[in-house]
């Protein structure tokens, strides 16, 4: 595609420009990922403020690719901000400073990564990975820290190369309850539908971020076998997405290096015990601006629940548990 071929052109610029062949470019990094909806975007925010991490932000749009060019020339600057309720609606706020998953352009721009109801399979050969690598140091570059800090939760997808090809990285898997995680992703779809049908931008926008997690543009993670026998505005369509893509997940835990699983429910319950958890883990010491993370009540559910799937669901949780953090 035309876009993609501008993007890796920018990028190529920026990695000659800003990257010596001479360059160590593998810096500590901490990957977020899990389904959506279990406190990826809160963790993000809430590891980013603490001031020590380098990661994609608002400001960094639309030349997410080419991180110090575009701040070269970008008129955004530090400063205070006025911070608004993201079109989630779900009260979590931003600005144009804050950190976002725009990590996914990158892969976008190097891959082929869409087709029109699935994400793709990718071709990770060894000239993407090492590029990877190099689009995390000029991360880290751009903001001068040392720790490039992600949230994708498409990179759940990716668990075996962060895992096999990077030195020094982290990765945590968000998990959360099934029935609340289901009810919480198909309230979400609901809504981004109805923005989209509304204002095509919305779609046009969450597709060139590859923000395929719920609404018009929902395209399934891992592969194309995924189905379910419910329709997407159905709860139990989002339940058998959450046993899909979580028995994906669980077959990693006793082959790969450096993965951490932590439940929204605990970090709900005791943000602060989870973070310096976290704090400990990948070495590094930092204050936390605001442990009050988390809203302390699940709504309750509305929707008639397939019971086997729903035991099947609580059973993948449950063992998922044994692991956490």
């Amino acid at each position: 595609m035309k876009s993609n071929y501008i993007q890796k052109t920018l990028f190529d610029l920026e990695k000659f420009f800003f990257v010596s062949k001479d360059q160590n470019i593998n810096i500590k990094s901490l990957f977020i990922t899990g389904l959506a909806r279990s406190g990826t975007t809160i963790l993000l925010n809430t590891l980013y403020d603490t001031g020590k991490f380098a990661s994609l932000k608002y400001s960094d749009m639309p030349f997410v690719v080419c991180p110090n060019i575009w701040s070269k020339i970008n008129f955004v600057k530090k400063g205070n901000f006025k911070k608004k309720i993201r079109a989630h609606d779900d009260g979590i706020e931003f600005s144009i400073t804050s950190p976002e998953a725009f990590e996914e352009v990158f892969w976008k721009s190097q891959t082929n990564l869409e087709s029109k109801n699935k994400l793709l399979k990718n071709n990770y050969n060894e000239k993407v990975i090492e590029n990877f690598k190099n689009y995390l140091f000029l991360v880290s570059l751009k903001d001068k820290k040392k720790i490039y800090l992600s949230k994708n939760n498409n990179n759940v997808e990716r668990i075996n190369i962060l895992s096999d090809h990077l030195e020094n990285k982290f990765i945590f898997i968000l998990f959360r309850k099934p029935i609340n995680q289901a009810f919480s992703l198909l309230k979400q779809h609901k809504h981004f539908t109805k923005l989209q049908l509304e204002n095509s931008f919305v779609l046009e926008y969450m597709n060139l971020l590859c923000h395929n997690e719920f609404g018009l543009n929902h395209k399934p993670l891992f592969d194309k076998n995924f189905k379910s026998d419910f329709d997407k505005n159905n709860i139990n369509y989002w339940l058998d997405y959450w046993i899909f893509i979580y028995t994906k997940v669980v077959k990693f835990i006793e082959t790969k290096q450096n993965l951490f699983f932590l439940s929204y429910e605990n970090l709900k319950m005791n943000p602060e015990i989870q973070l310096n958890k976290i704090s400990r883990i990948i070495d590094e010491k930092f204050e936390f601006k605001n442990s009050q993370i988390f809203n302390k009540y699940d709504a309750e559910i509305p929707y008639k629940v397939d019971n086997k799937k729903l035991k099947i669901a609580n059973d993948l949780y449950s063992f998922i548990k044994n692991y956490e953090i």
